[in-house]
């Protein structure tokens, strides 16, 4: 799947650094001890810091937010910010089409044109924001020092990872996004292949042998003939897997390709597996050909899938298709999900800062913004009241798994944190595209992939 989506960015898992476990640890406490180092924090209203504006202003917060939703946003959440304050008028503008690269191109004409908005929804990482001067590392750092802003109802690795720069906090986190969140499983078709539901319990997950003996069992296969598959596709193929490998196409640092190493090896021949071997998913276009253009697990014709977190709610709402049971991503050296968060930062150059501040805190608190976009909360205190929400028509399914998930899950593939990450994606993806059709060997795709990628890795 040729996804870059708003996700394929951060580090994986092997290492963290020091500084950043560190900084993992003590993002469960207040951000107060977080942030006693960070120099440059803001003055108190009164102080030498921003001060708010005295007249009618307007905060504008560009967001991927676009459609029916877009068009909800005065009524549900600028015109209750502006009865809290009556001069500033928060609105919400879209960022538009495009992947990472082009996001960050019209932020960087916008702030050149010097109209810059107040507040961006950044698919980049906390130190490519401040080095290419998109923020300031010590503007949102010091409103919530200032303000004794708590950040221990967050994934601490994620925050660590994503939103801090040189003990900074640049940036926060409103919503879970991602590729993979959990695996959701037909409780019916189970049931009829005489299949045992895995445990929901996070530290009992299924291991990969178990998912594909599942997956195996559940798949209705008269030679090339399916009436049903075990499982529906395979979520982001760059960066979903080898997760769970704790591996990854290039170093924590971002200096070395190191995507030929003999678990990336081992990720994608299992992958590989799973279409020509196992044959329990379809492959790229065959269940079109088969069942027609249709949901295949809605619809009964894949036992299992592993569900985005921005797709959640497209499946799991108050009238699911078919009878849901969610269990973990299944277990290699780890299980965890494919996920990150979507977040926002101050946009330098902006003369409202006191007022972005204001805004991002009134549309994270109380869920308004992800409620109003129907997206899964990165704040943990309001993660568990969603999902139960959500969750009503789908009683089988544990909201505690979910809210482990979100706590637990660990960066992403470092090269989402690289500056050269789409030029990377687009070398990926044709080679996996060959890999899918059974053209390669993983051995000689990673192989040969290992000096294009370095030499983009290297580029400036």
């Amino acid at each position: 799947m040729k996804q870059r989506g708003k996700s394929e960015r951060v580090p994986p898992v092997g290492g963290l650094t020091r500084r950043r476990l560190l900084l993992a640890t003590v993002a469960a406490g207040s951000v107060v001890a977080m942030t006693a180092c960070a120099s440059g924090a803001l003055s108190g209203v009164g102080g030498s810091g921003p001060q708010p504006a005295k007249g009618p202003v307007t905060a504008t917060a560009m967001l991927t937010v676009a459609g029916d939703k877009l068009k909800s946003f005065p009524g549900q959440i600028g015109e209750p910010f502006q009865k809290l304050h009556p001069n500033v008028t928060l609105e919400g503008v879209p960022q538009g089409g495009g992947g990472t690269q082009q996001a960050m191109e019209k932020l960087t004409a916008l702030i050149a044109g010097g109209s810059p908005p107040a507040i961006f929804e950044g698919p980049r990482f906390a130190d490519y924001l401040v080095q290419k001067g998109f923020t300031d590392p010590a503007l949102l750092d010091g409103f919530i020092k200032r303000d004794h802003y708590k950040t221990d109802n967050y994934n601490p690795k994620e925050l660590a990872s994503r939103a801090v720069y040189q003990d900074h906090i640049v940036q926060l986190p409103w919503k879970v996004g991602g590729n993979a969140l959990v695996i959701l499983c037909n409780t019916d078709l189970f049931r009829d292949a005489g299949v045992p539901l895995p445990s929901s319990d996070p530290t009992k997950p299924w291991t990969w042998e178990d998912w594909v003996g599942a997956a195996e069992k559940l798949t209705k296969r008269n030679g090339d003939t399916v009436t049903q598959f075990g499982h529906n596709g395979l979520a982001w193929t760059i960066g979903s897997w080898p997760l769970l490998w704790q591996t990854d196409w290039i170093s924590q640092d971002l200096k070395t390709i190191i995507c030929d190493n003999p678990d990336m090896v081992d990720c994608y021949t299992r992958l590989q597996d799973l279409y020509y071997k196992s044959r329990i998913v379809p492959l790229p276009g065959q269940a079109a050909s088969l069942f027609g253009n249709v949901d295949v697990f809605k619809t009964s014709k894949a036992a299992m899938q592993a569900v985005s977190a921005g797709g959640w709610s497209n499946y799991v709402n108050a009238t699911p298709s078919v009878p849901m049971y969610a269990a973990p991503m299944p277990k290699v050296k780890i299980t965890t999900a494919d996920a990150n968060t979507g977040d926002m930062f101050i946009v330098k150059g902006t003369k409202t800062p006191v007022e972005a501040w204001q805004a991002i805190q009134y549309m994270i608190e109380d869920n308004r913004l992800p409620q109003l976009v129907q997206q899964v909360p990165a704040r943990l205190d309001y993660l568990e009241s969603y999902l139960k929400g959500t969750t009503k028509a789908s009683p089988n399914i544990d909201t505690k798994l979910l809210v482990d998930v979100a706590r637990n899950f660990v960066p992403q593939t470092a090269l989402g944190r690289h500056q050269n990450q789409d030029q990377m994606y687009n070398a990926i993806n044709p080679k996996l595209d060959a890999l899918w059709k059974n053209a390669i060997t993983p051995v000689a795709m990673l192989t040969g992939l290992k000096a294009p990628l370095q030499a983009i890795a290297d580029s400036k």
